[in-house]
């Protein structure tokens, strides 16, 4: 780690220590009071026997960047973002190395959105079709969860969107920036009786930093709540419309020291990137029966429409259209004794998704004669059952899940001969996990976990032979993952949380390029990888209105037995993670005014298998300031902010194992955002 950048992080935390004071009350609250309902089951912070993470929105979301989600999730130790810059690819999200081989959107985590799961059946999520500007709440849990959530499940995030006001309560925002950038919200929440009405339109646009990084974006959200006794149904809409989303490319170390703005030039000549339509509608219902049972059932189905152009000729134009949805039930026990809590969950999933996939020449971004095309299927029936006793002391939780999962493939191109075929791919995963009450402020926790993730369907369709049908050398990788921790704090003024974990995997999923396709992805499977680790949080708010939050994450992550054409690639590291990224921000908050200064510092990240070509060490910081002003019921919130304050020289995302030295997107220097928020 560069001595500057310790000398920063020092800097920085000595400044809070040296202050006296008292606490602000804005920032003040207790651990016990904290909720997790990540992991199926709703349990007190302090009770849960895992690591687990929130991100509360709701107070400095006028505050944050609103282009992607990697802002608000910076100081959960263990998660780290890439790409949040190129639109076309979407922001790549990795939790203690799963999710790390993403080519494109969200790989190995479950991604659950107001209960409903944003991850499709064989684990690819995207987080294009929520707006920043709509989310309340994120729940991250760490660790293998595949006993409570099924396939790709290496971690979990859970996002609560829409919080719903007191009162009725409308909003309007607009933000401006560097790059063209434009922001636009309108929203607003009617209580109508026992049901409450919420409707949030958001619309981005901006030039981007590099050439052919352009995006124009509409997000529509609308939800209808409805209480009766002691039962609650919920609809939910979504919609959005990308008809612009370019991607420049990866480019090689020499034009990207060149000129940081620079674009692939196979990039701009077959005019790569995406546009997108995509919809999804929901229902859900909870019925509380008794004291004891009570009921959730989700149902919903979804549409994307994609249409992507991808540097090369031959079947570089793709036509995707993919459905896909589910229905999901959970019975769930309580039985509150003198002394202890006995809670047990009973759960099925019933999920399908069908993707059209049709591939054409690109003819300098123009469609051309067809390659391929192929209906892919993926049906997954999940049963789960979770059992969790809890006293003053302990609380001790089990899970079991078996998943059945059926992929298939029908291959409607025939000219090149029938690639039709079909898999099956069953999995139990189970997990047991102790928590011990320390004392009332610190706890600590032990648990072992399981999951399996099977290849997405974009991966299985990419053959490096060329030909159609799946790529059925690809294996779904299986991890286990053994963890302790402890959490808490001296008093509410201090709070801490630590976990050390080991996990093992085999068949882990590696993407690579191939000189013969250009710009186009496959994937591998590595023998097994090691995995060790450590998380580590800290807040302190001992200062009147002065609060100081660090994390960090070490992540010791390698290859156990991996061989490529006869080179043997054990002990490297697994690339596109840093091994030590540290966290930090000191804020100012008060009733009327806040400033936040943070810094972030990643250590030297390897780009391929072999090991041997990595990008520096870097550390950037940021600033942010706002204020709110009040007149009658109206509530306006001024904002400003400057990203990447001292124009570090980093790379935005990094193309693992691309072919021809491509590993590069640089990321922007520095530039700003300002504007308004208006509640009234």
């Amino acid at each position: 780690m560069p001595k500057w950048s310790i000398l920063t992080w020092i800097v920085i935390t000595m400044s809070v220590l040296q202050v006296s004071g008292q606490r602000d009350t804005l920032i003040s609250y207790s651990l016990d009071s904290v909720l997790i309902s990540a992991g199926r089951l709703e349990t007190p912070y302090m009770s849960l026997p895992a690591s687990a993470t929130t991100v509360d929105l709701r107070k400095s979301i006028n505050f944050i960047s609103h282009t992607d989600l990697s802002e608000a999730v910076k100081d959960v130790p263990g998660l780290f973002t890439l790409n949040g810059q190129n639109y076309a690819q979407d922001l790549r999200i990795s939790l203690r190395g799963f999710g790390a081989r993403s080519a494109f959107g969200i790989r190995g985590i479950k991604l659950v959105v107001d209960g409903i799961p944003e991850t499709t059946p064989d684990g690819q999520g995207q987080l294009d079709n929520i707006s920043v500007s709509d989310i309340a709440l994120i729940e991250v849990l760490h660790g293998t969860s595949g006993a409570q959530y099924g396939n790709a499940a290496g971690g979990v995030i859970e996002i609560s969107t829409l919080d719903i006001p007191p009162n009725n309560a409308s909003t309007a925002s607009i933000r401006v920036g560097s790059y063209g950038l434009q922001q636009y919200r309108l929203g607003t929440a009617q209580h109508l009786g026992k049901s409450i009405l919420q409707i949030s339109g958001n619309h981005h646009r901006s030039s981007g930093y590099r050439n052919q990084s352009g995006l124009v974006q509409t997000n529509i959200l609308t939800r209808l709540t409805h209480q009766w006794g002691t039962s609650n149904l919920v609809w939910q809409a979504s919609y959005l419309n990308s008809p612009k989303a370019e991607d420049p490319g990866g480019i090689n170390l020499a034009d990207a020291t060149a000129n940081t703005e620079s674009a692939r030039d196979r990039n701009i000549s077959f005019n790569a990137g995406e546009e997108i339509t995509h919809w999804k509608s929901s229902l859900s219902f909870k019925s509380n029966f008794s004291n004891t049972l009570s009921l959730v059932t989700n149902a919903f189905y979804s549409g994307r429409a994609f249409d992507g152009r991808l540097p090369f000729s031959n079947g570089g134009a793709i036509d995707l259209d993919r459905k896909y949805g589910g229905v999901m039930s959970q019975l769930n026990y309580l039985n509150t004794g003198t002394h202890s809590v006995h809670k047990m969950s009973i759960g099925i999933e019933v999920l399908s998704q069908r993707d059209n996939r049709d591939r054409y020449v690109n003819n300098d971004g123009t469609r051309g004669v067809l390659t391929l095309s192929q209906l892919e299927k993926f049906d997954n029936f999940g049963f789960y059952f979770i059992d969790q006793w809890s006293n003053n002391l302990w609380t001790v939780r089990g899970s079991l899940r078996y998943d059945d999962n059926k992929i298939g493939v029908d291959d409607n191109f025939l000219i090149d001969g029938d690639d039709s075929g079909d898999r099956k791919l069953s999995n139990f995963n189970y997990s047991a996990a102790v928590n011990y009450r320390i004392s009332d402020r610190n706890a600590a926790f032990i648990n072992y976990s399981t999951s399996f993730e099977t290849p997405a369907l974009s991966e299985l369709s990419s053959n490096p032979d060329g030909g159609g049908g799946f790529n059925n050398l690809l294996e779904p990788m299986k991890a286990r993952t053994i963890e302790v921790g402890a959490r808490g704090g001296s008093n509410e003024e201090i709070r801490y949380s630590i976990s050390l974990f080991r996990i093992r995997s085999e068949d882990e999923l590696i993407p690579f390029e191939l000189n013969d396709f250009p710009g186009r992805t496959f994937f591998r499977n590595a023998g097994s990888t090691k995995r060790t680790g450590v998380e580590a949080g800290l807040t302190y708010a001992g200062i009147k209105k002065i609060e100081l939050q660090s994390s960090y994450a070490y992540s010791n992550f390698k290859f156990d037995e991996y061989n490529v054409d006869g080179q043997d690639l054990a002990n490297n590291p697994i690339p596109g993670i840093p091994q030590h990224a540290l966290s930090t921000s000191l804020s100012y908050l008060s009733n009327r005014l806040t400033f936040k200064l943070s810094s972030q510092y990643f250590s030297r990240i390897t780009v391929k298998d072999a090991g041997d070509v990595s990008v520096d060490p870097y550390h950037i910081v940021n600033f942010r300031a706002g204020t709110e002003l009040q007149s009658g019921r109206v509530v306006y919130t001024p904002f400003v902010a400057i990203n990447n304050l001292f124009s570090t020289a980093y790379f935005d995302n990094l193309r693992l194992n691309a072919f021809g030295g491509r590993f590069y997107e640089p990321a922007a220097t520095i530039n700003w955002q300002m504007g308004l928020s208006v509640v009234f």
